[in-house]
């Protein structure tokens, strides 16, 4: 799993009001399937509800002093890497440095 880091991609941007084709809901739905798990569709009412759940259990978590510290620890101050610790990342690779949630290359002429 070490490999792929560099690989990971994070998409932060607004999702657009178009529906999710059906046949894209569908291809979903079976590659749950297939893992052994069960798609289910939020229709808006439901997606209202999880969403505000959601929101109550972050606003209970943060205000829960225990959950920070351990949070704290944990990212051990790379909340700026989507919380992703410096140890997560594996060792360090000689002409590469870190930068942001993925790897990036640096060529061998920066300092």
């Amino acid at each position: 799993m070490h490999a792929v880091i560099a690989l990971r991609h994070t998409n932060r941007r607004p999702f657009s009001g178009r529906p999710v084709p059906p046949g894209v809901l569908a291809e979903l739905a079976d590659a749950a399937s297939i893992e052994g798990a069960i798609l289910h569709i939020l229709d808006h009412d439901e997606a209202r509800r999880v969403l505000d759940l959601v929101q109550d259990a972050a606003r209970d978590q943060d205000a829960d002093p225990a959950y920070r510290g351990e949070l704290a620890q944990w990212a051990g101050g790379a909340r700026d890497r989507d919380g992703i610790p410096d140890s997560a990342l594996g060792p360090p690779v000689p002409g590469r440095c870190r930068t942001g949630p993925r790897l990036r290359s640096r060529p061998a002429s920066a300092p």
